[in-house]
């Protein structure tokens, strides 16, 4: 919508949550014939018709509501842009306003970094401090046909929702991104269930951390085993249950029951790893071609290591010892290549003092 606040109106995107639309009352146009009066939709719709609150007084018209929505100013740069409207000594006073600082979660489409002669980033970081959110592009498309056509942005979220998005605007830097970031690891993007008490379900993953969360019994331990299942992964010296383990991905995925888990090695190559209960080994596939004879561990997830919840939680003789092992592998082979070298060394100069003690003087 265009605010009424500067020269030439100010191009505001607000986003709004699922509550403003709540048990059938809709919220937002309620809003909107506050916001611009007696004018109908087919008037205020239109690109410069500008709303009849100013800039401050819709922030507080919004927060009214007691509902979550956040604002991006659109083209900042360009004329009815907030940095174009609003001279500096405005921009650094909306800077000091709480409502402006929590809301305002985006500028879109800035351009220019550094200029004497006029408002760019550096001077704009100077006078919000703090308070400067996070860059964002936009096509502005008016058809849906349009939409990718401009500059990218890219959001780091964990669900698509509201909440997510609100998150990764605030933690923008971490979570707002020009270009999709270029990993050196190999991961896990999907595994999908074929039969069994999941069948049907495909959980995609982050080439970075993941969290299943959920109740005793939801089934987090049954996915993290059959995960290792597919993927081969031994258990450890002192694993905890590896019956109940073993049983746990029978259960899951029942007789004649499948996984298929999509994997990228380190080199940005997907594959394909499928494996049918109770068959002896995974198969795997690139381009829905077998390649026979391919380490799942080396060449496609390299050396990963597993841990089950029993696992971290056990303790006894040799828990510590299992424990190193896993989480440093063959870091460690060094390390026992000396510790074999010195035993040796140690019991041949046993054995030369004790051949000593033998001679008759």
């Amino acid at each position: 919508m265009s605010v009424n606040d500067g020269a030439n109106g100010i191009h505001t995107l607000i986003v709004f949550s699922d509550e403003w639309l709540d048990n059938n009352r809709d919220y937002i146009n309620q809003f909107l014939n506050i916001a611009f009066e007696v004018k109908t939709p087919d008037k205020y719709e239109k690109e410069n018709e500008r709303s009849s609150l100013g800039l401050l007084d819709t922030l507080k018209k919004l927060e009214g509501y007691h509902k979550d929505f956040f604002l991006v100013f659109a083209h900042v740069e360009q004329k009815s842009g907030l940095w174009h409207e609003l001279e500096g000594g405005r921009l650094e006073e909306l800077g000091t306003n709480e409502l402006f600082r929590r809301r305002t979660l985006g500028f879109q489409k800035v351009k220019t970094h550094d200029k004497p002669d006029k408002k760019c980033r550096v001077k704009v970081q100077g006078w919000l401090g703090k308070a400067y959110p996070a860059e964002v592009e936009g096509s502005d498309s008016k058809s849906l046909d349009k939409i990718k056509k401009g500059k990218p942005c890219f959001l780091k979220v964990g669900a698509f929702s509201f909440d997510a998005v609100k998150y990764a605007l605030m933690d923008h830097a971490s979570r707002v991104a020009k270009e999709v970031p270029a990993f050196q690891h190999s991961y896990v993007e999907s595994i999908h269930f074929e039969g069994g008490t999941l069948s049907g379900k495909t959980i995609h993953f982050s080439p970075e951390l993941n969290t299943l969360i959920g109740i005793r019994g939801s089934g987090k331990s049954s996915i993290l085993e059959v995960l290792r299942y597919a993927l081969d992964i031994p258990f450890g010296e002192k694993s905890g249950d590896r019956k109940y383990k073993q049983e746990l991905v029978g259960f899951t995925l029942g007789g004649g029951g499948r996984v298929v888990i999509r994997a990228i090695d380190r080199y940005g190559q997907p594959y394909e790893i499928r494996r049918v209960w109770k068959e002896d080994y995974s198969n795997v596939f690139i381009d829905d071609k077998l390649q026979p004879g391919v380490s799942i561990r080396e060449t496609i997830l390299y050396k990963p290591i597993y841990f089950g919840q029993k696992d971290l939680s056990s303790t006894g003789e040799g828990f510590e010892k299992d424990l190193v092992e896993k989480l440093l592998g063959s870091k460690l082979n060094e390390v026992h290549r000396r510790i074999a070298e010195q035993k040796t060394q140690i019991g041949e100069i046993i054995d030369g003092l004790l051949k000593t003690t033998t001679v008759t003087e």
